[in-house]
C-alpha cells in the first residue's frame, strides 16, 4: 500500500525583538508551533538582512523545537531585520515568519572646553565616546568666521593649532558645525551638530 507523504509545511513562528544598544545586541524569541498548530516541528531557520529590503541570509539554524531564543551580535550595529522559518521532521519549511527590525541608537556629542596646554589632560578636542557614527564633517570657526581646523574623522583629536599655519591657536571661544553622519537601518541620516568650545592654556595668550 502506499505510504503518505506529509507535504504540510508548519505554521510560520510569530517573532519578537528586544534591541539592545548598550551591549550592542538582539535577542530574538517566537513561539513553538508545536503548541498552536502542527506537533512536527523540528527545528528553526533564523534570517537576518541589515538593511530595509534587503535581501535576507540564513544566520543560524537551532536544531530544537524548544529552542525558542537567539542572541545575534552583528558587530558594533544593532541595525537588521529578522525572519524565522520552522522546519518539520521530514524537511518542509514554512513561511517566514511576521518581520521584526531594530535600529541603531547613534550617540555623538562634543564637549565645550579643552585645554591644549601638554599636561597630559584633555590636551584636544574630541567627541565623548560615541556609537553609530560612519563620519563627520567638522568646521571650527574663530570669533570673525574664518575657519581654523575642519576634520572628517569622528574622534577628531584637534590639538588646538591653526590649520595653516599649524601655530596654537590663542585661548577663547570657537565654534563648531559639525555634520554627522550616523548608521541608521533606513541607510546613513544626517545630523547636525553647533555649538561652541573655549580653549584654555594654549601658551599663545587670549584673543583680544
Amino acid at each position: 500500500c502506499a505510504v503518505p507523504v506529509d507535504l504540510t509545511p508548519p505554521c510560520p513562528p510569530t517573532l519578537e525583538l528586544v534591541n539592545d544598544c548598550e551591549e550592542p545586541l538582539n535577542t530574538l524569541t517566537w513561539n513553538n508551533p508545536n503548541n498552536s498548530c502542527a506537533d512536527d516541528t523540528w527545528m528553526y531557520n533564523i534570517w537576518f538582512t541589515d538593511s530595509l529590503g534587503g535581501e535576507y541570509v540564513l544566520i543560524a539554524t537551532l536544531n530544537s523545537a524548544e529552542d525558542t531564543t537567539f542572541t545575534h551580535v552583528n558587530g558594533s550595529s544593532v541595525a537588521g531585520c529578522y525572519a524565522v522559518t520552522a522546519i518539520d521532521t521530514v524537511g518542509n519549511e514554512s513561511a517566514f515568519s511576521n518581520e521584526v527590525c531594530g535600529d541603531n541608537c547613534p550617540e555623538y556629542e562634543l564637549p565645550n572646553v579643552f585645554t591644549p596646554n601638554n599636561d597630559g589632560r584633555n590636551d584636544t578636542f574630541r567627541p565623548f565616546p560615541y556609537r553609530g557614527v560612519n563620519r563627520i564633517d567638522l568646521q571650527v570657526f574663530n570669533r570673525w568666521g574664518q575657519v581654523v581646523f575642519t576634520t572628517e574623522d569622528p574622534d577628531i583629536g584637534w590639538n588646538g593649532t591653526h590649520r595653516d599655519t599649524n601655530e596654537p591657536v590663542p585661548d577663547g571661544v570657537y565654534f563648531y558645525v559639525c555634520r554627522v553622519f550616523e548608521e541608521r537601518l533606513a541607510g546613513e541620516q544626517l545630523r547636525e551638530l553647533t555649538g561652541s568650545v573655549t580653549i584654555l592654556g594654549s601658551g599663545s595668550g587670549p584673543v583680544n
